[in-house]
């Protein structure tokens, strides 16, 4: 008798664990599904995540600002809408006088010591990083990483793939970190400002694309050649866009920028409600199809 007691009590217990979460597994969460994580795509609601914690000693100083690489301060451009009218991403706009209506943000005179990251087109953010300790100190940031626009006026910043930066001891370094649009359809990083406080996601939805990146060669201190900046990239690839002549070497800029386009569609299918329902079978073939980080 004392044994069937005991069995039932464990039973029991089993049923009480489940049906509160216990044990592990899926957070169940309504809330962690394609299209439906609050702050991403153009969900309501703040964003789910823990606050990154920098290494002792590290510190961020002053403002994160918003940059632009190449979109821009012109809010006639409309990312959303020239994707939905088969435009494509790379479009761009031009004026009366067939000049382009975007702008460009030159980063080279002393805008950032060193850059980070993937992305970059629609999100790029720049702050000061303060390291007070005697000896050289990294710093690294996980897939999730989140930079979290001010107010939500802007779109918030995600990094699909671990980066690291190492910071010389009592120095301060001023790093760029590119990142991805998390918030289709609404304006890009440019003239914006970001949360001192940043994130690291929690939602599962997103961790399959995430493993997916984690060994391709998807970020841009993987492309940039030595002495060549993230804005140097950015012109190149606008020079081939534009049909006009540039004597150097394009192609792994070319290379960088058309990764970065094709996987922030996969971020959208993910995060907008209105834009897909989760990754499809091909962008699973054509993350499979990338080059694996050296």
């Amino acid at each position: 008798m004392k044994k069937i007691l005991k069995l039932f009590t464990l039973v029991l217990l089993a049923c009480f664990l489940v049906g509160c979460g216990g044990g592990g597994g899926d957070s169940g969460s309504a809330n962690d599904a394609p299209g439906k994580m609050p702050g991403l795509g153009i969900t309501a609601g703040s964003v789910e995540g823990e606050v990154f914690r920098f290494p002792d000693g590290v510190t961020v100083e002053g403002n994160v600002s918003g940059e632009a690489a190449v979109y821009t301060y012109d809010p006639s451009f409309n990312i959303k809408t020239n994707i939905l009218e088969g435009k494509g991403i790379g479009t761009p706009n031009f004026d009366i006088a067939g000049t382009p209506n975007f702008d460009i943000i030159d980063v080279r005179d002393g805008d950032y010591d060193v850059i980070r990251g993937s992305g970059g087109i629609y999100v790029l953010v720049t702050f000061n990083l303060r390291n007070a300790n005697n000896v050289n100190t990294t710093v690294i940031f996980p897939a999730g990483f989140l930079a979290v626009s001010t107010g939500g006026q802007s779109q918030h910043g995600l990094l699909l793939k671990e980066t690291s930066v190492e910071i010389p001891a009592n120095k301060k370094i001023k790093l760029a970190l590119a990142l991805y649009c998390a918030n289709l359809g609404i304006p890009g990083s440019a003239g914006y400002k970001y949360d001192s406080t940043f994130k690291v996601l929690t939602y599962q939805t997103l961790q399959e694309l995430f493993d997916l990146v984690a060994n391709k060669k998807i970020n841009i201190e993987e492309y940039e050649k030595d002495g060549e900046s993230f804005f140097d990239i950015i012109i190149k690839f606008i020079y081939n866009w534009l049909n006009i002549e540039y004597k150097e070497d394009n192609s792994e800029s070319n290379a960088y920028i058309s990764i970065v386009e094709r996987l922030n569609q996969a971020i959208w299918h993910i995060v907008n409600y209105d834009y897909g329902n989760g990754l499809t079978d091909d962008d699973r073939a054509y993350i499979a199809n990338l080059p694996n980080s050296n």
